[in-house]
Parts: structure tokens; C-alpha cells; sequence
């Protein structure tokens, strides 16, 4: 039987974090200033630049994403059961996190904004079309979900709003700086360009890590230990650490 400690899985996931942002700025810093000829290093590079979509920072991003809606899965199960009138909430944050999962790994939000820029001609802040879209899905899904975070203990609203900026702050927000430089600029600074990136990225990540610690802290609520079994025997079991909880 496996046995996660969600202290330790969230340590492990701050170093993942620190090893990929680091490894892109290098990656991105090279390339700018030595450019990115055919060969090893160039591969290296697309590997590991968070500006670039299918390699080790995607998936990294898509498995946290997925995470984070197993986790949920877990807890609307145990609602489920319980017959507590929040269950459905918990059932919606599921889906809500296996859709931007799938998204990051296959970049839907991209497809989204082309028959929106068809119709609307956005600049500056919107120069990406799909935040239209996502600012107003955004604002429907909190104004739904505010009688939720209202009952959740008050450690867990913290943790889940600082998830909420951050991710946001990243994925909104830093994507509407970008695209307020890019209508802005002539000839975009590939420095500039990497270190804007990098903020997003991180921040994006960051708020996933803050969300997954508020979901174990909050699961840490009911049981001690999670088990995930196959068959007759468990073979995953997830621990909840008191010091986790306080």
C-alpha cells in the first residue's frame, strides 16, 4: 500500500514548482540571447519554457489541475453520502478543475477566443479574446459560489481566496499585462517577455499549490486518512497530519 503524507506532497509540489520556474528562465534566458539553433539545446529548451505548450510545465500544471479535481471528486463522494446540502457545490468545483485541466493540456481557451475576435475587435488588455469569455464565466461561478465559501471554516476561505488570487492573478491578470505590451510594443523584448511569463506561469501554479493545501487541510476535517482501494485491498492511502489541520 502507498502511503502520501499531504504535508510532505505539498513540499515535494513547492520544489517541483521552484525547479520548473527556474529551469524555464534559464532555458528563456539562453534562447534570448543566443538564440535557439536545431540540436539538443534548443530541445532543452522548448522542454522546459513555460511559454510553450506540451512539455514538462503543461503537464506538470494539467496533473496538479487534476488533482485538484479528484480531490474535490473525494469530498463531494463523502457529502454524497452524508446527504449534506453542499454536496453539489463540491460536484461543480470537480468539474470545474477537470475542465481547466483538460484546458491547459489542449489549450481550449485559445479555440474559444477565435469566434469571439471575430465578432468583437479587442486590443490592449483584451488583445487575447478568450478573457471576455472567461472574466464573465468568472463572475457568474463566484456569485454562485459565495453562499458555499461562506460555510467553509475560516482557514479554509482564507486558503482557497489566496488560491483564487493568485491563480487569477496569473492567469487573467497577467495575461491581460501581456497583452497590453504586446499592443503597445513594436518589437517585443524577449527578456521582458520571458520574465512577464514566468510571473504568469508561477503564479498560475502557485494558486493551484495554495488550493490543493486548503483541499487536503479541509479533508483533514473528517477522517485522518483517505483510502483509495482497487479490488479488495487498499492500495493508496492518503494521511492527514494533525499539524496539517491546525
Amino acid at each position: 500500500m502507498l502511503s502520501i503524507s499531504p504535508r510532505r506532497l505539498v513540499k515535494f509540489l513547492s520544489f517541483v514548482i521552484l525547479g520548473l520556474l527556474g529551469a524555464s528562465f534559464i532555458s528563456q534566458s539562453l534562447t534570448a540571447f543566443y538564440g535557439c539553433e536545431p540540436g539538443a539545446a534548443c530541445l532543452v529548451a522548448k522542454i522546459f519554457d513555460v511559454n510553450r505548450e506540451k512539455n514538462l510545465p503543461t503537464l506538470y500544471s494539467t496533473l496538479s489541475l487534476l488533482l485538484c479535481a479528484g480531490l474535490t471528486t473525494l469530498i463531494a463522494l463523502k457529502k454524497g453520502t452524508e446527504g449534506d446540502r453542499y454536496r453539489h457545490y463540491w460536484t461543480g468545483l470537480a468539474g470545474i478543475f477537470l475542465f481547466l485541466g483538460l484546458d491547459e493540456g489542449l489549450s481550449i481557451h485559445e479555440k474559444i477566443g477565435r469566434p469571439v475576435k471575430s465578432v468583437v475587435e479587442t486590443t490592449g488588455i483584451f488583445h487575447y479574446a478568450w478573457l471576455l469569455p472567461a472574466l464573465l464565466g468568472v463572475t457568474v461561478v463566484m456569485a454562485l459560489y459565495i453562499p458555499f465559501f461562506r460555510h467553509l471554516p475560516q482557514k479554509i476561505q482564507r486558503l482557497i481566496w489566496l488560491a483564487m488570487a493568485a491563480y487569477l492573478g496569473g492567469a487573467l491578470g497577467m495575461e491581460m499585462v501581456a497583452g497590453l505590451y504586446l499592443s503597445s510594443t513594436q518589437q517585443m523584448n524577449p527578456m521582458i517577455w520571458a520574465v512577464m511569463t514566468l510571473i504568469e506561469e508561477g503564479l498560475e501554479m502557485l494558486g493551484v499549490l495554495f488550493l490543493i493545501r486548503a483541499l487536503l487541510s479541509y479533508m483533514s476535517e473528517y477522517t485522518r486518512e483517505v483510502r483509495i482501494c482497487v479490488g479488495d485491498r487498499p492500495s493508496l492511502a492518503l494521511e492527514s497530519s494533525a499539524p496539517l489541520h491546525e
